[in-house]
Order: C-alpha cells, then structure tokens, then sequence
C-alpha cells in the first residue's frame, strides 16, 4: 500500500461520515446569498470540522424573488439545496468520508444513484494524481420524505440567452455567434453570467457590446471563496485536487436563469472535451469530464426530471473540435488582445505566463490560422522557439505519452495545427521555429 493509500485510509477512519447539514438564502440589498453548513465527524467527537461556504448572486431584482416564492413556493429551496450538494464535492474530497448524510433536503433513489455517478466521474483526476483509489460516498438520505423525488417546476421563462463568460476565446465565440444571431434584437435578449469574473471576462463583455453596437450587455456576476479552514486542513495533509467545476457552474447558472428569467444558457463546451485524458487502474479519466456530452445530457435530464422543465442548458459548440473553434476565433481579431486563457494569469489579467498546456495549445493552434507576426504579438513572445517546452509539446501531441490535465483538444487536433503551422510559417517565408521542426523530423 502506497504512502498516500495509508494516508486515504487514515483520514476515512479519523472522518467516517460527511454531512449536509443545512442550507439557507437570503435576498438584502439586491444580492442574494446561499449559505451551506456542511460537517466532517471525527471519531473521537471532539474534532468535528464544520465548514460554512457561501455564494453570492449579485443585483437581484426582489420582486422577482418575491413572484417565485409565491408562484413557486419550493422552488428556490430545491435549487439552493442542488447547488449546496454540488459543493459538497470541495470539502469532501478533503478526507473522503465512507458515508455522506444529507440532513438538508429530500432525495429518491434514483438522484442518489445520479450524484453518486458523478463523484465517481468527476473526480477521476482527483484520484488519480492522488495516487488512490477510486472512493464513492455511500450516501444516505436522512431527510424527511426523502424518498420521493421532488416535482419540477414550469416557469414559462422569457425566450432569452445567457451565456457564461470566463475569459478565454470559446466563451467569446458562443457570445459571438449569439449576437450575430439576434443583433437586432434588444440588449438583453443575450447576458453574460461570470463567477468571480476576471479583467479578461469584463473585456470580452465589453468588446462585444462595442463591436456590435450594443449599449449594453448585461454582466451577471457571482462570487465565491473557499472557506480558509479547508485550504488550513490542505497545509495539513488532507487530501486536495481537481473537482468538476463546470457541474458546479452548470447548477449555479440553473439558479441564475430562474432568478433573472432567462429560458436559455448557452455553454461552449466542445466535442474534444469527450476524450479521456488518460487511464488510471483501467478506467479513463477525463479532465473534462463536466463538460462533456455525457455530463451535460444527465445534467438537463436531472434538471428537467427534478428541478425545471423550461430552463435549457446546451453547449452550442458541441459539434465543433477545439481546433474548429480556434480557427472560427482567428477570424475575430475584436477578441484577440482582450481574451485570456492561461489560468495562471487569470487573476491579474495581464499577460499570458507562456509555461502551461493551455499556452502551449492556444499558441499552435492560433499559428494554424494566423501569422506568425501576429500571434507573436498576442503573447508577447514565440513559444515555438521555446525549447524548454518539448516535453510539454509531447505531452500534447505524442500518442504514447499522457495528456495534461487541462482544459484543451486532443492529440490528433494538436497534431494537425502543427502541421498547419508549419505550412504557415514556409508561406510567410519565414524560419520553421525549433518545436516545429519536432514535428516534420
């Protein structure tokens, strides 16, 4: 048994059951606030850990607050509670309790079987750079009327898009192909949602209401911080890793639709996050797991089966590979100083950090389409002369070698812009840079 494996084993027996305790919303001041208590037993009842997260949806409208509660009167509950069992995820991953009670709301048989399927899928990479073995929560409904699922609801919402938002060029091109599409229609027949957006995300909002003419696209924004205690018991040793953030996004934009009554929430997830990033103890894992077709055709069967029937959630892109929509976004140069992929450099908004899978990918994907010149230019400097970042481009492209955990296209997609950046280079006359020649030697 591996050290981590003890380690696994340890923390289970010191933290044998996870509870959802309790949830709570509240509207003040035009924002409206989720709050969850969330509890992790030790076993010798002194050393419980309790954990209290929140997220904030902020410029709420109480009257419209005031209509569901009256019209719908557990509704928001029922939306509330789908997003605190999301969060459970977060903290625990922290000691992987064998048990996860949910005292906060009702749940059949059939949603229990529903989360359990993600916390095996979602967390694939948690497990696997963990070095553990793959640990599903036995979850048991102590809630009242706990057996029979809940009943959705019809909102006969407002024929409108709301189009999350996170900085990076797919998000800009869903937001894109919206506005093209109704660009003569109102304002806010199209909104941007963003949790905790970044200068990134208000610069593409931004862009595009300029470049269509728009006054104003509405910006949705959320907020949400993880409770220091968790990121104290991470310094600790508890265990810590990757989650599905686009599932947490997916019922936090449900909640958003319903709030701001919006019928449709366009996603960019595309065909390439379909394939696994690598094989652990004999079953694929996949980075993208949340968003991927699989996930997202159980997440609008869940939703429509237990939360809202009218609320659709769909990736537009779906039918496109990652290098499509490169290609599609070359030929949006608005964007081009405004997006911001790298996940590194989120946060400040400046500059791409030029060392990450995210870089490297976006760098030979827009040297397919683009000049040399003028990809140079949007990050500052040429990754391709960047020799250091061989072993990396092999992670990428290479059959035999694992791809890196990021949100990013396939081996064969990189393959090809490679190629096609090669092309590119020779019709402009210019050099072939080192990690190019990798791949025509």
């Amino acid at each position: 048994m591996t050290d981590r494996s003890n380690q696994l084993h340890q923390l289970q027996q010191k933290h044998p059951c996870f509870i959802y305790e309790s949830y709570s919303y509240d509207a003040q001041q035009g924002d409206f606030r989720c709050a969850f208590s969330f509890r992790i037993t030790s076993n010798d009842g002194n050393s419980d850990l309790v954990f209290h997260p929140h997220v904030t949806i902020h410029d709420i409208d109480p009257k419209r607050i005031k209509m569901l509660e009256t019209q719908f009167p557990n509704l928001l509950s029922s939306l509330v509670f789908s997003l605190g069992m999301i969060e459970t995820i977060s903290y625990w991953k922290a000691a992987c309790s064998p048990e996860l009670a949910v005292y906060a709301g009702p749940l059949s048989a059939a949603q229990v079987s529903w989360w359990q399927k993600l916390y095996e899928n979602g967390l694939g990479e948690f497990y696997a750079v963990n070095g553990i073995e793959r640990v599903i929560p036995r979850i048991v409904r102590t809630a009242q009327k706990s057996i029979n699922a809940p009943r959705p609801a019809m909102l006969a919402p407002q024929n409108r898009h709301l189009v999350p938002i996170g900085g990076g060029k797919d998000s800009a091109v869903v937001l894109d192909m919206l506005l093209k599409r109704y660009s003569s229609a109102n304002a806010e027949t199209i909104a941007a949602i963003s949790l905790n957006p970044t200068p990134a995300t208000r610069r593409i909002v931004q862009v595009a209401s300029e470049h269509y003419a728009q006054p104003h696209i509405p910006l949705i924004t959320a907020s949400r911080a993880i409770e220091p205690l968790l990121l104290q018991l991470n310094a600790q040793g508890y265990l810590n890793g990757h989650t599905p953030f686009s599932a947490y996004l997916a019922f936090l934009t449900i909640l958003i639709a319903t709030l701001f009554d919006y019928q449709h929430i366009a996603v960019a997830n595309e065909s390439s996050a379909n394939e696994p990033t690598m094989v652990y103890r004999g079953v694929p894992v996949n980075h993208q797991y949340s968003k991927s077709s699989d996930f997202e055709r159980r997440f609008r069967a869940y939703v429509k089966r237990y939360l809202i029937t009218d609320i659709n959630y769909k990736s537009v892109l779906r039918r496109y590979r990652e290098l499509d929509i490169i290609k599609r976004f070359a030929g949006m140069p608005w964007y081009h100083n405004a997006f911001l992929s790298c996940n590194r450099a989120q946060q400040d908004g400046t500059a791409w950090c030029g060392q990450c899978p995210k870089c490297l990918f976006t760098y030979i994907g827009l040297s397919a389409f683009l000049a040399p010149q003028k990809v140079e230019a949007l990050f500052k400097k040429n990754l391709l002369t960047d020799e250091g970042l061989l072993p990396l481009l092999k992670q990428l492209s290479h059959p035999s070698h694992d791809k890196p955990f990021e949100c990013i296209g396939t081996k064969a997609e990189t393959r090809e812009a490679l190629s096609l950046a090669v092309a590119s280079y020779r019709s402009h006359n210019m050099a072939v840079p080192p990690l190019l020649r990798y791949e025509i030697t």
